[in-house]
């Protein structure tokens, strides 16, 4: 497997987060994206999750989970999914990966209804 460039992926989606989402978005804007990022790590880490790979997807998931806002408001967590979807092979993420990453990000539809209460997907539904 191609070694993933988190970094790369980071710079890549914050780029497009803060010049392309709309102007009337004042909650779901680019802060937000960060703050969910930066708790679901602090949480992750009080929560015991040591697993490197899955601390990975939790990074990338958060950072993908109001990418769907670039382009629309109703059901932004499904085209959230379609950006990953695009953009996450590129930098290296396996198609499985990738599957998870949506998962994760699906899990903070509202109402949230994980499919598995996993510590990850609670992570990123409370923080959303």
């Amino acid at each position: 497997m191609p070694q993933v460039c988190l970094n790369s992926i980071e710079q890549h989606i914050l780029s497009r987060l803060g010049s392309e989402l709309p102007d009337y978005l004042s909650y779901h804007g680019l802060s937000h994206t960060k703050d969910v990022l930066k708790y679901a790590l602090i949480i992750a880490q009080s929560e015991g999750v040591d697993q490197s790979d899955e601390l990975l997807l939790l990074h990338i998931a958060a950072l993908y989970h109001d990418a769907g806002f670039l382009y629309t408001y109703s059901d932004h967590e499904a085209e959230s999914c379609r950006i990953a979807e695009t953009d996450l092979p590129a930098f290296g993420l396996s198609p499985e990966q990738v599957e998870r990453v949506n998962e994760l990000i699906l899990a903070t539809k509202v109402p949230q209804e994980p499919l598995v209460q996993e510590t990850y997907r609670h992570i990123l539904s409370l923080l959303s």
